[in-house]
Formats: C-alpha cells, sequence, structure tokens
C-alpha cells in the first residue's frame, strides 16, 4: 500500500455477488467551512494567550475557521457530485458581513468544553447554513443552532477544568466578511488533526 493511501482514511465493503473479498474505498473526512483571512488569524492568536493553561489546548493556527456544515467521512468517488451540489449552493447566496460578539468559554459557560470567537446571529449566515444542510441531505436537526463562531480551544477531559476563563468582549477582533466558502479535508492526526482545502466557491453579490 502506497504511503498516499495509508494516510488517508477508509470504508471497508463486503462484496458477495462474485466471491468475497473486501474492498478499499478511499475515503475523505470533510466539512465545509469559512476561510479566515491572515490578520483575523493574528488578533485570535492573541486571544488565546489570555486562556493559558495545562487544560486547554489551542487550536493550530492553521486549522482556524468558521463551520457551516459538517458531513464526515464521504467516498472519494462522490467528490464531484458534492462539488457541483457546492457550487449551485454560492450561486444562490450572497455574501455577507458577520459582526464580533465575544471571545468566551462555551458552549455553556458554567461547564464549558471549548473556548470560541462568537460573532451575532446573521439571518444570511443562518440561510446559507440551512442550504447546505438541505442540499447535502443531513439529517433533521443534526446542525443543531446555527451560531457563527470559530473555535480558537478545546478543554482537555483528562484534567480539571480551570475556573474563572475570562469573557474578552473588547474589539481586538473585527467583523468578518465572508465572500466565499470552502470544502475542507480533515486527516486525523495526534495531537491535531491536519485540515486542507479542496475547493472554494465564490457567493454571489
Amino acid at each position: 500500500m502506497n504511503e498516499k493511501v495509508k494516510s488517508l482514511p477508509y470504508l471497508f465493503c463486503y462484496n458477495t455477488v462474485i466471491k468475497p473479498y473486501l474492498i478499499l474505498i478511499i475515503a475523505m473526512r470533510l466539512f465545509v467551512a469559512v476561510v479566515l483571512p491572515d490578520h483575523l488569524k493574528e488578533a485570535i492568536r492573541n486571544y488565546q494567550q489570555e486562556y493559558r493553561s495545562e487544560a486547554i489546548r489551542f487550536v493550530p493556527e492553521d486549522n482556524l475557521h468558521l463551520t457551516l456544515h459538517f458531513i464526515g467521512d464521504t467516498p472519494e468517488t462522490v467528490l464531484p457530485g458534492l462539488v457541483e451540489k457546492l457550487q449551485s449552493v454560492a450561486q444562490r447566496n450572497k455574501s455577507f458581513t458577520l459582526n464580533f460578539q465575544e471571545t468566551a468559554p462555551g458552549p455553556q459557560l458554567r461547564s464549558p468544553r471549548l473556548i470560541w470567537t462568537r460573532f451575532h446571529e446573521h439571518p444570511v449566515f443562518a440561510g446559507l447554513a440551512t442550504d447546505l444542510a438541505h442540499t447535502l441531505e443531513a439529517a433533521p436537526g443534526a446542525h443543531g443552532k446555527f451560531i457563527p463562531h470559530i473555535t480558537i480551544a478545546r478543554l482537555r477531559k483528562d484534567l480539571p477544568k480551570p475556573k474563572n476563563l475570562p469573557i474578552l468582549q473588547d474589539k481586538i477582533i473585527s467583523d468578518l466578511d465572508v465572500p466565499h466558502f470552502a470544502l475542507w479535508n480533515s486527516q486525523l492526526q495526534s495531537p491535531h488533526p491536519v485540515y486542507s482545502i479542496v475547493q472554494e466557491f465564490s457567493l454571489a453579490g
């Protein structure tokens, strides 16, 4: 097995039509997200310093993104059809701007699992996320509530949660213009997954 195949996730199928044997199908772990500009990543990196603790693991700068829809393990063979669907979504949704709200522990303040940078709710963002869920045939309610956010750190499960984590609302982080979104691939590695952009899609207008 070559190195490229060894580094990718895969699915096994059992074929009983001709004779029983296992077929190896290369799978990609995909999600749809907004690509962040460099100046926003730098501002987030400054915010991360306010949460230094051995119980907190920062998201690497190259992995920072704003999720629109998680797809999951997907056979590489369906990628062309998936790209076509995403192109249609981009063509019928307009660009927009998200306004910064705060950086804070979340999703529950009293029992946080992560540190996130939140933006105020936006009807165009919610409409785009809904369109993606419907077009990609997600299960009803699978997406939960559409809260525009960037996960900047995660709390470790094997250590006590730090107390009195700050809520930062000063305007060090600028508003986020969203003229396009991207299809991303995630390769699970330790200590962090490696993300790469498969293709970007420009929004209308």
